[in-house]
């Protein structure tokens, strides 16, 4: 062999080599992507059956969310309380009445909230750092006034998992590589 065509196939090598590393750069963050998405659905579906759930349950009565599970069944009673935990209701101005507060709404929030047709999905962050999927949306009360309700769903699994994806994959990236040119 002579040496110009020893050169010519370690500079083939070589570039075969970055476009290895850059096709799997871009396959692992697509793949981060779709799994990003996937897992945010999967909230979004949750959130929206645990809404329909918690209005089948509360009502407004007296100016206060009157949660009504059937007395004689646990299990429903444990499914009330567990809706209840991630449940916020605010007045039309925007002060509080009951529930879980994830951050804070302004007036201007609550007002943009209550003059929606329909909910609307929000992600805020506790004071601990974790972050939740939120869905607000309007409640009326036994006169028609509307308050402004709110349920949350934790969001910290979903971001582990794709920052454990993401960790795992760009640590075997050189492992992958090594394997692919073998």
């Amino acid at each position: 062999m002579s040496a110009d065509l020893l050169r010519l196939l370690c500079q083939r090598r070589f570039w075969t080599g970055a476009w290895v590393w850059v096709l799997l750069i871009f396959a692992g963050l697509f793949v981060r992507g779709v799994l990003q998405k996937d897992l945010s659905d999967a909230a979004q579906a949750l959130l929206n059956e645990e809404w329909d759930a918690a209005k089948g349950y509360v009502s407004i009565g007296n100016f206060r969310p009157q949660w009504v599970p059937d007395p004689d069944d646990p299990e429903e009673r444990s499914i009330v309380d567990g809706l209840r935990r991630r449940s916020l209701f605010l007045d039309a101005n925007g002060i509080y009445i009951e529930g879980k507060a994830i951050g804070s709404f302004s007036p201007a929030e609550v007002h943009a909230v209550l003059s929606a047709k329909e909910p609307t999905f929000l992600q805020r962050r506790d004071t601990d750092g974790v972050p939740y999927l939120i869905k607000a949306g309007t409640m009326p009360d036994e006169k028609k006034r509307p308050y402004f309700f709110a349920m949350s769903q934790s969001l910290a699994d979903s971001e582990k998992t794709i920052s454990a994806f993401s960790r795992q994959f760009y640590l075997f990236l050189p492992l992958m590589l090594i394997l692919s040119s073998a």
